[in-house]
């Protein structure tokens, strides 16, 4: 749980002020600004709500979401220009989301274009790097964007009752 909270804390502190910009539920500035994901911040934060402190909860993985399926898109809207492919969408609902769904390439990206450039040292020169750009580019492009889905953000509302 403590490890989930951080990849949310990071999260929130990364985006927050693009909150008001990209996502499509209104954030109010004061959460914006008090809001840090600490042991001290109240549970209701993370129950998804359209009003109250759940809306940060449910703007951030807006954002997320959004910025996901942009990316996917424009990856293969630029794929199919260039290779006159055609893109079968593949749309998933956010409550089945797996890691193997996400784009993630964190830790994976660097070696993945080192394995593909090739050093040569010259004599009085240095070293000299190519890379092998068409193949980096299928690597990247089998490794990160196919077979990635759309998310569909569907987030159950939770309505409190008023006794």
């Amino acid at each position: 749980f403590c490890k989930k909270m951080n990849c949310v804390k990071t999260a929130w502190t990364l985006v927050k002020d693009k909150l008001p910009e990209y996502a499509r539920v209104r954030v109010p500035p004061e959460y914006l600004q008090k809001v840090t994901w600490d042991d001290s911040l109240p549970l209701s934060y993370l129950i998804p709500t359209l009003t109250g402190s759940g809306v940060c909860t449910v703007a951030l993985v807006d954002l997320l979401v959004g910025a996901h399926n942009e990316f996917i898109e424009k990856c293969h809207s630029v794929l199919k220009k260039k290779q006159n492919t055609e893109w079968r969408k593949h749309k998933i609902p956010v409550s089945h989301v797996q890691q193997c769904h996400l784009l993630d390439y964190e830790h994976h990206l660097l070696s993945i274009v080192l394995s593909h450039c090739h050093y040569s040292l010259h004599h009085g020169k240095g070293q000299d790097v190519t890379y092998d750009y068409p193949a980096l580019e299928k690597h990247l492009v089998d490794r990160f964007i196919h077979g990635k889905p759309l998310i569909q953000l569907e987030i159950p509302q939770v309505v409190y009752r008023k006794d």
